[in-house]
């Protein structure tokens, strides 16, 4: 048996058609990283509203033990004292006094039972911790910022790097210096040893100007939110300029310089209101994080009072009943300034 083997032209691929093949795929491609760049910011935004729930549910026990929700600490020359309890006699601000409702004991212990020799170098640890809770991951990764301001109980680190967060609690629709309790550095040093004779501690009549749930040095009982705790908001994303992003941007700015720590600033406090200064600008309406000036070592910008984010749209922010929504940065006014209010209603 003879076999006849034919000679056939082998096919392959002319450089037009391989040309046409990875034009077919980079189309694809393109048409698909959108969906999944979008997924992925979906899935973000999800992990920040969780956080937020977090920190409300955090506040709430707050009050169960309490009945008081978090005070916003003294001022910004002062950083957490586990050794002060709550409320009025806490240097700290909210974030401190989260902590050990959000499982963060180790932290909120650090320099527990030191004598103030000891315990400022102890503190200076604790203001270098950063809670994953509090970082949007929408923003930035978990890690250590820019903090050049010093505290009164505290030593500072050489490199200016401490833990931050990118929520704020809400002060009220009354702005600072225009109705509302200024923020200022607290009180004098002496309050080391002097507590509470000491020059600078904000009084009840002071603090109260502010008509948010969290106000300076004291807690806030649920019974004055008469507007109820569901038309209130509690906590909610910051506003931040874009180059604050980076986290090591060494860039001085009053509203960003400082700890998660702290007591009552612009770094942990924001109010939602709809006042408008002798420019007509409404200066504590929400805005986009790319918006603003940067305020570097100059005054602070008309963005320092404001509620914002880097999501697409608007921002996440909860009320003091523990639930979270999203709030559009095209808001009515007076919805806002009434969400801004606990008692104004």
């Amino acid at each position: 048996m003879r076999f006849h083997w034919e000679n056939r032209p082998q096919r392959g691929f002319t450089l037009v058609e391989l040309l046409v093949v990875i034009a077919i795929i980079g189309v694809l491609v393109a048409l698909l990283l959108p969906a999944v760049q979008s997924a992925r910011e979906a899935a973000r935004r999800t992990q920040c509203i969780n956080q937020l729930k977090q920190l409300s549910l955090g506040a709430l026990n707050h009050e169960s033990a309490h009945k008081i929700l978090p005070s916003g600490g003294w001022g910004y020359k002062w950083t957490g004292d586990p050794d002060r309890g709550v409320g009025e006699t806490q240097p700290g601000g909210w974030p401190f006094a989260l902590l050990d409702y959000l499982e963060e004991p180790g932290v909120a212990s650090v320099g527990k039972g030191m004598p103030e020799s000891e315990k400022q170098a102890a503190l200076l640890r604790q203001k270098t911790q950063p809670i994953a809770m509090f970082y949007c991951p929408s923003r930035h990764a978990v890690g250590l910022g820019y903090g050049p301001e010093s505290s009164h109980n505290s030593d500072q680190p050489a490199d200016s790097l401490v833990a931050k967060s990118d929520y704020a609690a809400n002060g009220g629709n009354q702005l600072p210096g225009q109705g509302g309790a200024n923020v200022t550095s607290g009180p004098a040093k002496s309050c080391l040893v002097d507590y509470p004779a000491c020059p600078g501690l904000a009084s009840r009549a002071e603090a109260f100007k502010s008509n948010g749930p969290v106000v300076a040095r004291y807690g806030v009982a649920l019974r004055r939110i008469t507007d109820g705790t569901s038309k209130t908001l509690l906590f909610g994303e910051r506003w931040l300029h874009t180059t604050l992003h980076d986290l090591n941007h060494g860039v001085f700015v009053g509203y960003d310089n400082n700890s998660m720590y702290q007591g009552y600033d612009w770094d942990t406090v924001r109010w939602a209101s709809s006042q408008v200064n002798s420019n007509g600008e409404a200066l504590g309406m929400p805005w986009p994080d790319q918006q603003g000036e940067t305020g570097v070592r100059g005054p602070l910008p008309s963005s320092t009072f404001r509620f914002g984010s880097v999501h697409s749209g608007g921002l996440n922010a909860s009320r003091v009943d523990g639930s979270v929504s999203s709030v559009s940065f095209d808001v009515d006014p007076e919805v806002w300034n009434s969400l801004g209010g606990g008692n104004d209603a």
